[in-house]
């Protein structure tokens, strides 16, 4: 039962207008459609063809080669920060231009910076999440952290690099119970003390007002979204009370859109790598917390400058 027919016959049954305003964030609107396996023309099948012969091969390539050179920069300087933040910026804009994001509008409102400015006062970025595209726009703009499952940091070369941009672990319960059965849980060395949102709130204390502070990047929806809308926000980045910046990422797509949404990965890896030109746009805003405002409050009234600001659509989903 393929992914559009199933989503027709939600919208045809009893109740369907509810079910397809609930997966509206979540549904494909490109020329590739749902599961990126859309019916094409006979010319756009040539294309596809050639491209996943020429573009997509090249361009994995150079992006692998480019991945390698900044890990190498992990291992030689594996607890410097300045060092590891230029690298990353300047590979993930590498990274970019090769994928064919050539053109990027950046926006800034009020008296926000970007990361090469020392007086930068945000400890965190707060962030809609569209795709994997997301992060490396992210990256170039900020060279910032992030938040990972524990389990990266056994993971050959992305463990040393997502070490080395000084990451934020969390464990998954799934992971707990493995580790309890397998009987890890008493041997393992003492995790850091504190939770996530503990260890978070620390990390953005510290690093708020600090010059050349590494902020964290916090997708406070949870989840990738098509790109129209907007979940609501989780409170976690705003449980610090400290200033942030907010960012909303866009795409202006006909063919193959960014989103990484009812498509599997390699397809859409493929699908994005043989696009010949992609385009973006980035707009960034500050975020002051109000004195007395509850983490929950700030949360909603980020989410609703941003929806001001870039006109997204609010959706109640919380996939």
């Amino acid at each position: 039962f393929g992914g559009a027919n199933l989503l027709d016959a939600m919208a045809t049954s009893e109740g369907g207008s509810a079910h397809r305003s609930e997966h509206a964030p979540f549904v494909r609107d490109d020329q590739y459609g749902v599961m990126g396996h859309a019916k094409q023309g006979l010319g756009e099948r040539i294309r596809l063809g050639l491209a996943s012969l020429v573009l997509f091969p090249s361009r994995l390539f150079t992006s692998v080669v480019l991945l390698l050179a900044f890990y190498s920069v992990c291992v030689v300087f594996p607890v410097s920060s300045n060092v590891n933040r230029v690298a990353l910026s300047l590979l993930a804009r590498a990274i970019l231009l090769v994928i064919g994001f050539v053109n990027i509008r950046v926006h800034t409102k009020g008296k926000c910076h970007l990361w090469k400015s020392v007086d930068s006062p945000a400890a965190g970025v707060v962030s809609n999440h569209v795709g994997w595209a997301d992060i490396l726009i992210l990256c170039w703009l900020f060279s910032p952290s992030f938040i990972a499952r524990k389990a990266t940091t056994q993971t050959p070369i992305v463990g040393r690099v997502s070490r080395a941009m000084e990451c934020l672990y969390v464990e998954r319960a799934q992971e707990r119970e493995k580790a309890s059965r397998s009987g890890a849980a008493a041997t393992a060395k003492p995790s850091r003390k504190g939770g996530l949102a503990e260890q978070l709130q620390d990390r953005m204390k510290r690093s708020s007002g600090e010059k050349g502070g590494r902020p964290v990047v916090i997708f406070a929806e949870g989840t990738t979204t098509n790109g129209d809308f907007i979940l609501p926000f989780k409170s976690g980045a705003f449980l610090a009370g400290v200033p942030l910046t907010l960012v909303i990422i866009s795409y202006d797509y006909k063919r193959v859109s960014p989103a990484w949404e009812s498509v599997s990965g390699f397809r859409h890896l493929l699908l994005m790598l043989c696009e010949p030109v992609h385009r973006a746009s980035v707009t960034i805003m500050e975020f002051e917390p109000r004195q007395n405002e509850s983490p929950q409050s700030a949360a909603a009234r980020a989410r609703q400058m941003m929806v001001d600001e870039a006109a997204l659509t609010p959706s109640s989903a919380t996939f």
